[in-house]
Order: C-alpha cells, then sequence, then structure tokens
C-alpha cells in the first residue's frame, strides 16, 4: 500500500502545547471563578434574611400579634416565635458570623409592624462585613457592606 506524504498528523510536542495552553486557561478561570461563587452565596444569604424578616413583620402585620425575632449565632439559626409558636426557622452557613453591636440580637415587631428596638449588628463572612440596620420607627432596615 502507498502512503501519502500530504496526509501528517500533528507531533507530540504540538500536541503538549497545545493542552498546556488549555489547562493554563481553565487553571485561571477557576481561580477567578471562587470569589465570585463567594459572592453569589453572600447575596443569597442576605436575599433569604431580608425576605424572612419581611415575612416576620408582615405576619406580625396580617395577624395583629406580635412576633419575636431571635437570632442565634452559637447554632447559626434565626427563628421568628408568636407567643409559643415557632413560625420559621432558618439555619445558616457557619461561614457567616453574626456579632452583636447596638442591637441586641433578640427584638420584636409589634402588631402595626414597628420594630422594638434600633440599631445594627455586623454579620461577618471570611473577607467582608456588613452592617444590618434597624431604624427607629417603621420597622424599615437594610444591609451595607463595609
Amino acid at each position: 500500500m502507498k502512503k501519502n506524504n500530504n496526509e501528517r498528523g500533528f507531533t507530540l510536542i504540538e500536541s503538549l502545547i497545545v493542552l498546556s495552553i488549555f489547562l493554563l486557561i481553565m487553571t485561571i478561570s477557576a481561580l477567578m471563578i471562587s470569589p465570585r461563587i463567594q459572592r453569589m452565596d453572600d447575596e443569597a444569604f442576605f436575599a433569604k434574611f431580608k425576605a424572612d424578616i419581611l415575612y416576620a413583620q408582615n405576619y406580625a402585620l396580617a395577624n395583629q400579634t406580635i412576633v419575636s425575632v431571635f437570632i442565634l449565632p452559637d447554632q447559626n439559626e434565626y427563628r421568628f416565635v408568636d407567643g409559643q409558636q415557632t413560625i420559621l426557622t432558618h439555619t445558616y452557613n457557619d461561614r457567616y458570623q453574626v456579632i452583636e453591636r447596638t442591637m441586641p440580637l433578640y427584638f420584636q415587631f409589634s402588631a402595626n409592624g414597628n420594630v422594638n428596638k434600633f440599631g445594627y449588628f455586623y454579620v461577618q463572612t471570611d473577607d467582608v462585613k456588613y452592617q444590618v440596620m434597624f431604624q427607629i420607627g417603621r420597622g424599615r432596615f437594610y444591609v451595607t457592606e463595609e
């Protein structure tokens, strides 16, 4: 059988160069994705936390009752209680550390939706500190990054 010299394949060195470039690009992209994943986890945690706080406030308004909010950093959870009945319990990742500051980690929403205490506390992750601020008045709150 006659060989055609025009049909050549890639050499081993050419294949190794292409493979090493591919591995280099994959490594760089993996290193760049890791902080973004942590940032997305933080955003998801605070979206859930805000939604749960608003749920407790709306529950107090709708049922004309007092809803107590307990944030338990040693158990990595927070819960909402109406009298003796637990309305909602949510556990969170131990990556988040809740630090009490001017506001205690126990407060209540009254039947008209007002919060009985105001101030702020911190939620700290590995590299970022967030401030959760409850304002005096209608129970408004917000989260800012420090």
